[in-house]
C-alpha cells in the first residue's frame, strides 16, 4: 500500500456509464468483482508503516493471504511471531535457506576511533569477507575491553545496535552487503511502500585501522573507508531457514493495515468490513446516519445528502483536515455543490462521517 491514494474497484466496464459500480455485497458472481488474491504465498494486502494521509481500498475481495510460507522469495517480508510486526525482508533464499536484511535501520558510530584491531585483519578492500557474524562478535568483545571508546559504555555503537535486535543478528561485512547490493531492486520495492528506501552509505564489520572501518554505498556498490567516530546508517542481516519461520497462519491473515489504512465495502476472507473513518486519523464512528449521492462525484455538480436528523451543522473536509465548506441544515434533504478539485473529501454531519470522491 501507498499512502494518501484511493484505490476503488467493482467496476464493471458500462462504457455508457464507466462509474457505474457492483459492490461485493451485490455481485451475482465472481465476474462482477474486483478481487485481490494473495495464492496462500504472502498477505493479500500489507500496509508496512502508520501512514499520515488515510489510504483507502473500497469495493474489494481481499483473500487466500498468509503471514509467509515455504514460497518465500527475495523481496518477502518476514514477519515476527505475533504477525504484525515485520523484522526483515529476504535478500536471499533458496527454499530451505535464506538470509535477510533487518526492516528497522538506525544511525551510529562504529566506535573505537584511534583504537586498532589486531582481531580484525586489515584485508585492504575485503570484498571476499563473509565474516560479519564473527567480526561483529569480536568488535563488542574489543570494546567491553577497552577503555578509550569515546562514548559512554551504555551508548550503543554499529556492532552493539545489531546484537540488540537479537543475537542472530549482526553487522554484515563487505561481502555480505555485495549480496544484499544484489537484491537493491526488490528491497527498495518494498521500503516505497514504508515512504523510505536503502540509504546510501552503511557501516560494515571490517575496520580500515586505527582511524576508519568501512562504508558500503549503494549507489555504486562500492566500499570507502570511513572515520569510525562519524554516524552513518546500520542495518542487520542473519540466516534463517525455512523451519525457522513463522507458522502459516489459516484465517484473518490477508490484510495487514496500520494508522489510516481503511478498508470500505470489502469482504476479507468472507466477512464483510466497512471502516468509517470520523477524521484523518481513522476513529471508528457508529453506522452512518445519512447518505450522499452521486459519489464519486464530478468536479462542481450538485451533491444531495439525505439524513435522518432534522438539523446539524454539515462541514466538508479535505484530506489534510482542511474545513472547505460548512452550514447549518434544519431539513433532512440538502444540496451542496462538490468541490472544484479532485480528490478525496470527508463530508461529516454533526458527528457521523462519509468520505466522497471528486473526479
Amino acid at each position: 500500500m501507498r499512502e494518501g491514494i484511493t484505490v476503488m474497484g467493482g467496476y464493471t466496464g458500462n462504457t455508457s456509464i464507466p462509474r457505474d459500480r457492483i459492490l461485493p455485497a451485490k455481485a451475482l458472481n465472481e465476474s462482477q468483482m474486483s478481487i485481490l488474491d494473495g495464492g496462500d504465498i504472502q498477505r493479500s494486502l500489507t500496509q508496512i508503516v502508520d501512514f499520515i494521509m488515510p489510504t483507502f481500498w473500497d469495493g474489494f475481495v481481499i483473500r487466500n493471504g498468509t503471514l509467509v510460507s515455504s514460497d518465500a522469495a527475495v523481496g518477502s517480508l518476514i514477519y515476527a511471531e505475533n504477525g504484525t510486526d515485520i523484522i526483515g525482508i529476504v535478500y536471499q533464499f533458496d527454499g530451505e535457506n535464506g538470509k535477510m536484511l533487518s526492516f528497522t535501520e538506525t544511525k551510529k558510530p562504529w566506535d573505537g576511533y584511534q583504537v586498532e584491531f589486531t582481531e580484525l585483519p586489515y584485508l585492504g578492500m575485503p570484498a571476499n569477507d563473509m565474516n560479519g557474524e564473527e567480526n561483529t562478535q569480536l568488535i563488542i568483545d574489543k570494546f567491553a575491553e577497552t577503555s578509550t571508546t569515546l562514548y559512554p559504555a551504555e551508548f550503543k555503537n554499529a556492532a552493539t545496535w545489531c546484537k540488540s535486535l537479537s543475537e542472530d543478528w549482526h553487522l554484515p561485512s563487505v561481502g555480505e552487503w555485495l549480496e544484499v547490493y544484489a537484491a537493491k531492486s526488490e528491497i527498495n520495492n518494498i521500503l516505497i511502500a514504508a515512504n523510505s528506501r536503502l540509504a546510501n552509505g552503511y557501516w560494515t564489520s571490517n575496520h580500515a585501522g586505527e582511524l576508519s572501518a568501512w562504508a558500503f554505498y549503494f549507489e555504486n556498490g562500492k566500499s570507502v573507508p570511513t572515520l569510525k567516530y562519524i554516524a552513518k546508517n546500520v542495518r542487520a542481516i542473519r540466516s534463517f531457514m525455512a523451519s525457522e519461520l513463522p507458522t502459516p497462519a489459516t484465517s484473518e491473515s490477508s490484510v495487514l493495515l496500520k494508522n489510516n489504512g481503511i478498508l470500505d465495502n470489502c469482504f476479507v476472507d468472507g466477512k464483510p468490513v466497512n471502516y468509517v473513518p470520523v477524521d484523518i486519523n481513522d476513529v471508528p464512528v457508529e453506522k452512518i446516519n445519512f447518505q450522499i449521492f452521486p459519489n464519486p462525484v464530478d468536479r462542481n455538480e450538485s451533491l444531495t445528502i439525505v439524513s435522518n436528523n432534522e438539523i446539524g451543522n454539515l462541514q466538508l473536509i479535505d484530506i489534510s483536515g482542511k474545513v472547505i465548506f460548512s452550514k447549518k441544515i434544519a431539513t433532512t434533504e440538502t444540496t451542496i455543490t462538490a468541490p472544484k478539485n479532485a480528490g478525496v473529501y470527508f463530508l461529516q454531519l454533526s458527528e457521523k462521517t462519509v468520505k466522497i470522491i471528486v473526479y
